[in-house]
């Protein structure tokens, strides 16, 4: 799967279509980064007028209303190794590649960066239409610092291709543009996007009396943490500096919110603790 320059087709004669592909297998995640940052790209879309197409492995709540939900389900005979289940997944969406090209004539291919996983770049050149990849971090390094990696070769050779096959790389820092370096890709395919928050959706002036009353918050100092519960976010290290914190201090309350693999265990380790009404 080499690329390869397409003509582009003129999007003035039909209503923009952008498919964003969400590869990681995460399932359907509630709450969480990776949920905040697909709604922080589809409601400008949709504000354009611009169509979204989500495909994904499951379906996703909380995203804007208009979005349009179409899964490819994972093969479950690979489901026993997530590395071996995430390269299966590409393939199926290689394989689907102009079934999907044909049925939504994406004008842009976006999609959200995983491992293992390159299908939207074979998707866009189906479509003839470019490839934007959202990069947060290499997902190579990931996997070596934080989790594991067995087929470690295999992964490189997948996020070169990812990289290579993309139009316009979206990343989140310099940082992140560096860690990639090793790639030699062509400077001029970045685009640095920091992370932010919606000033209008948060802001100093809204009043959580109701959340306070709710979980007999009053005269309490609250910590709170918001996102994915993945290590690399350190929830656990969060946790553990909770456990000290409240012997020194009962008027704390800790707020973990969102969903992930840690969570679960997280929630089990505040009922041995008997901190389920601090935490």
């Amino acid at each position: 799967y080499r690329s390869s320059r397409a003509r582009w087709r003129s999007a003035a004669s039909q209503s923009p279509t952008v498919l964003y592909i969400r590869t990681d297998l995460a399932g359907s995640l509630e709450a969480g980064g990776s949920l905040s940052h697909m709604k922080g790209m589809m409601n400008p879309f949709q504000e354009k007028g611009i169509r979204v197409v989500l495909l994904s492995d499951s379906a996703v709540s909380g995203l804007p209303p208009r979005v349009e939900q179409v899964q490819l389900h994972p093969w479950q005979i690979c489901d026993f190794y997530d590395e071996l289940q995430l390269l299966a997944y590409n393939f199926q969406l290689i394989l689907s590649a102009r079934t999907i090209a044909r049925r939504y004539s994406p004008t842009i291919v976006y999609q959200r960066h995983s491992s293992h996983n390159f299908a939207g770049g074979v998707l866009a050149r189906r479509s003839q239409a470019p490839c934007i990849l959202e990069v947060n971090a290499s997902e190579v390094w990931v996997r070596r610092n934080w989790n594991r990696l067995f087929f470690d070769d295999l992964a490189v050779r997948c996020e070169r291709l990812a990289l290579q096959n993309a139009d316009r790389i979206a990343v989140i820092s310099t940082h992140v543009r560096e860690q990639l370096d090793s790639y030699r890709l062509d400077p001029g395919k970045f685009i640095v996007t920091p992370n932010g928050v919606n000033p209008e959706e948060f802001h100093p002036g809204i009043d959580g009396t109701s959340i306070r009353k709710q979980h007999r918050l009053d005269r309490r100092i609250v910590v709170g943490f918001i996102g994915t519960f993945h290590r690399w976010h350190g929830v656990e290290t969060l946790f553990d500096a909770a456990l000290l914190a409240l012997k020194k201090n009962q008027r704390l309350r800790f707020f973990f919110i969102g969903d992930g693999e840690l969570r679960s265990a997280l929630m089990q380790r505040a009922h041995e603790h008997r901190l389920q009404e601090k935490v």
